[in-house]
């Protein structure tokens, strides 16, 4: 249960910049939103996942999550509206 409301808690950023997307045309303009959100949620889940881990590999359990909410926030950029 712990981990899923991380991960609940790590999504929030990304989810307001969705909705802030939404009212942007300009993918450049839905990208700053986006990459304020990647390093905020990157930056909430590190403290999380790291505490279980030793100094020096920090940066294995960190990366996997950079890539998974880069990815959401990709799409979030190119995303289309109807």
């Amino acid at each position: 249960v712990s981990t899923q409301s991380t991960w609940g808690y790590c999504l929030f950023p990304l989810c307001v910049a969705a909705l802030i997307s939404y009212f942007v045309t300009s993918k450049l303009l839905r990208s700053i939103p986006c990459g304020v959100a990647v390093a905020w949620a990157v930056f909430a889940s590190r403290g999380f996942f790291t505490g279980s881990v030793r100094e020096e590999r920090k940066l294995l359990v960190v990366y996997p999550i950079l890539v998974f909410y880069f990815f959401l926030a990709w799409l979030i950029v190119v995303g289309i509206r109807t």
